[in-house]
């Protein structure tokens, strides 16, 4: 969800931009009611807001509640680093869930195909490799939109390629501020 509101802020505000990393995600619309990540999104969403943090006593109950409806390790690990714990020890998301579900279309909605070139500065989109985020067809639109990108992809990485492959995430944003 970050790299799309850099996007629209680049889109929006390009003279506050020196440089633009944007990590596995395309400036298209996903909010089609047949997409997968859409699909994803809303299991994933629905789970979170409908889980019940009263009488949780520790981390690996939420997973365990989680895992119901998450059967994917990685990526309940990934939702358990938004738990607070609050001074009476009682559990709650630190984001607002309710928004990001009463919102989830507005947040998968893409940049407009007729967008005025964004330039001026360099980008970076680098893609996970086993990730369907980016896919050939996107990366058109990416260079009608950011006709200087540069696209990297990471070998046997999903979306969530920085906790997958992090040295291989952390070369290529490395590579990219060195060299810009």
């Amino acid at each position: 969800m970050g790299g799309k509101t850099a996007m629209f802020f680049a889109a929006n505000y390009p003279e506050r931009v020196s440089h633009l990393i944007i990590t596995d995600i395309s400036p298209k619309s996903y909010k089609s009611t047949d997409s997968d990540q859409l699909l994803a999104h809303s299991k994933i969403i629905r789970a979170m807001y409908n889980l019940d943090f009263y009488g949780i006593s520790n981390r690996q109950e939420i997973d365990d509640v989680l895992a119901k409806s998450i059967p994917e390790n990685r990526i309940r690990q990934f939702l358990l680093k938004n738990i607070k714990r609050s001074k009476n020890n009682e559990y709650s998301w630190s984001l607002n869930i309710k928004v990001i579900r009463n919102e989830l279309a507005n947040i998968m909605e893409g940049l407009d195909e007729n967008q005025p070139e964004i330039t001026g500065f360099p980008i970076l989109f680098i893609k996970g490799g086993n990730s369907d985020y980016i896919l050939d067809k996107d990366k058109k639109a990416i260079q009608q939109i950011f006709p200087y990108a540069d696209i990297k992809t990471i070998p046997n990485a999903g979306h969530w390629l920085h906790a997958e492959q992090p040295e291989k995430f952390l070369k290529a944003v490395t590579d990219f501020i060195l060299i810009n």
